[in-house]
């Protein structure tokens, strides 16, 4: 009997840590020295019927981010309020990476969501559903050479989104 409360405990944990997400991470790539790497951020979350009273919907707030090889952070941008159906990006360009390198390993982030002690707002997970996504494409035609759309939840922890 035991063997199935785990698995169950498990589900639930994981459905709580889901709603209180910091956010998604890419995996790590190289970007040339012709080339701009872009975080895209769109709000998937369904807006609050017009004439509902009482429940307001909170401000979705996203955190745009890029990190070096060393783990610094190089460029960062923060959307502090992405209305559902609205999109943002930030752009990595030559111009933010060490003068001298051909080939920049990155890591892009996107931070969203809940990170409160209590049980989130209905709303905010209604109004607030960040789709990630990095791209890659050639700084001077714009043609897209890599676009990934498999980001992987951030772990959570105790440090409030920036």
């Amino acid at each position: 009997m035991n063997r199935y409360i785990i698995p169950a405990l498990a589900m639930v944990l994981a459905g709580a840590a889901f709603a209180q997400q910091p956010g998604a991470g890419f995996a790590v790539v190289g970007v040339a020295a012709s080339q701009t790497a872009r975080i895209n951020v769109v709000n998937e979350g369904v807006p609050a019927p017009p004439g509902q009273d009482g429940e307001v919907l909170p401000p979705c707030r996203v955190v745009l981010q890029f990190y070096g090889a060393d783990g610094g952070l190089i460029k960062e941008r923060v959307l502090e309020e992405l209305a559902p159906g609205k999109i943002g990006y930030l752009d990595l360009t030559k111009a933010d990476r060490p003068a001298n390198e051909v080939r920049t390993p990155i890591r892009a982030v996107a931070r969203f969501g809940y990170s409160g002690g209590a049980n989130p707002p209905r709303a905010l997970l209604e109004g607030c559903r960040i789709l990630p996504s990095l791209e890659i494409f050639d700084a001077e035609t714009g043609k897209a050479e890599l676009v990934i759309t498999e980001a992987k939840p951030l772990p959570v922890s105790s440090i409030a989104v920036p």
